[in-house]
C-alpha cells in the first residue's frame, strides 16, 4: 500500500522538527550533517491552474540527512526501496501498462512535457528535485522519488524519475540533492 502524495511532514516521527532549510545555509555539508526540508517549487510552467498552488501541493523535499534520520516517515509506514519500486513496476507491467509504466503513475495536468494517464491513482505529480547548493530544478518536468538505497563508496542514493519517458527510471543521484518521498506501509 503505497501514499497518495508525496510526504509532506516537517516532523519525525518523536515529534522532533526537521530543520526548515533557509536559502543560504548549506543544504548539504558532510561536516555539520544537517537534516533539511523545504516545500518543492509550485511553479505552474504548463498554465493548468487558475489559481495559484498550495505551498504543499507537490509535498516536501528532504536531504540526505533527512532521509537517514531513520524516523521521517510516520510510524506504521517506510521510505521504500528499489524492490519495492520494481515490484510497483511489475505490477503496472503486468497489468496492461507495459513499455508505459512511468506514464501510468503520473497525473494527467501540471507536467512541463508528456504528462501520465494515472492510470492506476497513484497520483505521482511533478515535484522536480533540490540541487545540491539547496535550490529547486526540474519543478513541472520531473517527478523525483528518494528510495533508503545509499551507496557510500560513490556518494549516491538510487531514486525513481518520471521525466519525459514513458518508462520509470532507476539513477543514482549524489546524495547532495533533495528529493521527494512516497511512503510505503510496512
Amino acid at each position: 500500500i503505497w501514499m497518495l502524495e508525496n510526504l509532506k511532514t516537517t516532523t519525525y516521527n518523536d515529534g522532533t522538527p526537521i530543520n526548515e532549510y533557509v536559502f543560504g545555509n548549506d543544504w548539504h555539508n558532510g561536516n555539520t550533517q544537517v537534516d533539511y526540508y523545504q516545500w518543492a517549487d509550485t511553479s505552474d510552467l504548463s498554465n493548468e491552474f487558475d489559481e495559484e498552488l498550495p505551498f504543499d501541493y507537490y509535498g516536501a523535499m528532504y536531504n540526505h540527512f533527512a532521509i537517514e534520520s531513520g524516523k521521517l516517515a510516520p510510524k506504521g509506514w517506510r521510505i521504500p526501496t528499489v524492490k519495492d519500486f520494481i515490484e510497483l513496476e511489475n505490477y503496472l507491467t503486468n497489468n496492461g501498462q507495459a513499455g508505459t509504466e512511468g506514464e501510468a503513475l503520473k497525473t494527467t495536468i501540471g507536467w512541463h512535457g508528456i504528462p501520465g494517464t494515472d492510470a492506476i491513482g497513484f497520483k505521482g505529480l511533478p515535484n522536480g528535485y533540490i540541487h545540491a547548493f539547496g535550490g529547486p530544478t526540474l519543478g513541472g518536468g520531473i517527478c523525483t522519488w528518494a528510495t533508503s538505497e545509499v551507496n557510500m563508496l560513490n556518494g549516491t542514493r538510487t531514486s525513481i524519475n518520471l521525466f519525459n519517458e514513458t518508462t520509470i527510471i532507476y539513477a543514482n543521484n549524489a546524495i547532495q540533492i533533495g528529493a521527494g518521498i512516497r511512503c510505503i506501509k510496512e
